[in-house]
């Protein structure tokens, strides 16, 4: 079973990053800001360099670094290799944390009976676009430069009634336990440069018994949005890949099987 007490003592946070400092900084600060536990930050650098690794130990983090894009399974398998906490969570370079972000999540396990083969994520605030499970569009800016930090902190409360928690999560930021990630192999990385990671191993995460992928309404971070993907040319390619791996479309995956979007409630409810 999910422990609070795992919870508590922090999370190892994996952010991969590709050249992108401005927001990768940004969500560091907020994370540290915005966090009440002590959780392990580690960055992997894709294309990255000593300068940047630097400044990122001054900030207190722990740095994996690659001259060449490795794409986003191998860059966080890298990193995950640095991890010391009982709980992985991937969280993208574009995110910002907000208050409560992490708590929320020990409060949801102490209040529920939940297996220890589950999937937690947080809610994602974005700026534009408009899916059920996100809150959108709510436009705080789309660079740390005009990020609203004030009208978003200030309008929390209302954003978090309007959240709810959602069934058929494979967003970041998530999280799992380390030692179910170590058993199925993290990231998979014939998905490159990235298209198709999050449902292949949520799909890897059913297939060992997970039933819950639950995103919670209270814990909200803010989404700049898509900076990395708008770079990266998509083979498109995802598609076929996980069909011929699973046996099953993604769409038929995560939404007859995972049922995104619906909403979630306890077993007894």
């Amino acid at each position: 079973m999910m422990n609070p007490s795992d919870f508590r003592k922090g999370f190892c946070i994996i952010i991969p990053s590709w050249n992108n400092n401005d927001y990768l900084f940004f969500a560091i600060n907020s994370i540290k800001e915005f966090s009440r536990y002590d959780h392990q930050i580690v960055v992997h650098l894709n294309q990255g360099n000593n300068a940047t690794r630097d400044i990122l130990s001054k900030m207190g983090c722990q740095v994996t670094m690659s001259p060449s894009n490795l794409g986003i399974a191998k860059a966080v398998n890298t990193a995950a290799t640095l991890c010391n906490k009982d709980i992985i969570m991937y969280f993208n370079d574009d995110m910002v944390a907000l208050p409560g972000w992490d708590t929320e999540f020990t409060k949801f396990v102490f209040e529920n009976n939940l297996e220890h083969e589950t999937w937690l994520s947080s809610t994602m605030i974005e700026p534009r676009g408009k899916r059920i499970e996100m809150l959108a569009p709510f436009n705080y800016g789309k660079h740390p430069k005009e990020f609203k930090k004030e009208a978003i902190l200030r309008d929390l409360p209302r954003l978090k009634s309007m959240a709810r928690n959602r069934k058929g999560t494979t967003w970041p930021p998530n999280l799992m336990y380390k030692d179910i990630w170590d058993k199925i192999g993290g990231f998979s990385e014939e998905f490159f440069p990235g298209f198709g990671t999050d449902p292949d191993i949520a799909k890897k995460m059913w297939d060992i018994g997970c039933r819950d992928f639950i995103a919670l309404g209270n814990s909200l971070v803010y989404h700049f949005q898509m900076i990395t993907t708008t770079r990266v040319l998509n083979p498109h390619t995802e598609q076929q890949i996980f069909e011929k791996k699973h046996g099953i479309t993604i769409d038929k995956f995560v939404t007859e099987y995972l049922h995104r979007g619906g909403l979630w409630c306890p077993k007894n409810c």
